[in-house]
């Protein structure tokens, strides 16, 4: 709308929003949306700049660098060198050069959603004796969510993005189709090679393949707590509580990850027999 009011005055790749007016856009969309903010804010990718770049332990196993902006401060206008201050101590912990943005989050709204998705409108009331209106029959309508990249200032709808191969012990990985899939992915990466399960990659191997994120992660909050229990018996064939069972990633103790799990996580490989 700036570029067709300004005309060849301007160009329209150079219309950008500021981090600033992202965040009140933000606002703005939490007005209606309340039940996606609120959950938004009680998920891990609400974090503010604060969370994850004054994190001592994190800043010595990775110090951070350039690619940290890709995913966490999309929208800064500065680059790494501009926000942060090497620690003068041994904790590990960097320090914030511009203090107020300890406070402000690193993956607002317009991180996963772009404004004007191309679906078509109806423009009317659906008629609901026309079968084909009815919402059960209607067309599938594109994702609303994309992802922004910051090296080229613009969103890539999700179902555009391309589908990466995964592999796991040498063999090539079933990976969903999901648009959210894609997306997740975006910043959830695996290594150079595409492993499963190196980097922040959180790929479902074993029992779970194929599966998408969305599967068992709630939207806006990626809460995934009970979700084993919307598939599987609360007691199962083992008589485990699946309720009760350790399946998150971030304990490297738990023996069942839950994107990684398979059936000798608990049932020894037998031997195979020599004839």
């Amino acid at each position: 709308m700036v570029f067709t009011h300004l005309g060849k005055k301007v160009n329209h790749e150079e219309i950008r929003m500021t981090e600033k007016q992202v965040f009140d856009i933000s606002d703005k969309c939490a007005k209606c949306h309340q039940s996606e903010y609120a959950k938004w804010k009680s998920g891990g990718h609400s974090a503010n700049y604060s969370d994850i770049f004054m994190n001592g332990k994190h800043n010595l196993d990775e110090t951070p660098y350039w690619a940290c902006l890709k995913c966490h401060g999309m929208y800064y206008e500065g680059t790494i060198k501009t926000l942060l201050q090497k620690p003068l101590q041994v904790d590990g912990v960097w320090k914030l050069k511009d203090l107020s943005k300890i406070s402000e989050p690193t993956m607002p709204c317009l991180t996963c959603h772009q404004f004007h998705t191309e679906n078509a409108q109806l423009g009317r009331t659906a008629k609901f004796d026309n079968p084909k209106e009815i919402s059960y029959e209607r067309a599938s309508r594109n994702p609303a969510t994309a992802w922004y990249v910051r090296d080229d200032h613009r969103h890539i709808r999700a179902d555009k993005l391309m589908k990466i191969e995964m592999f796991n012990n040498g063999k090539s990985v079933k990976v969903s189709d999901d648009p959210a899939q894609k997306l997740c992915i975006q910043c959830h990466a695996p290594n150079f090679a595409h492993v499963t399960g190196t980097e922040d990659d959180r790929t479902p191997t074993g029992v779970h393949e194929g599966l998408s994120c969305m599967a068992c992660h709630s939207p806006h909050s990626n809460d995934a707590r009970n979700s084993c229990k919307n598939c599987h018996p609360a007691i199962s064939n083992c008589k485990l509580d699946v309720t009760t069972m350790n399946t998150t990633y971030a304990d490297i103790k738990s023996t069942n990850n839950i994107h990684s799990i398979s059936c000798t996580s608990c049932h020894a490989a037998k031997e195979k027999t020599k004839l």
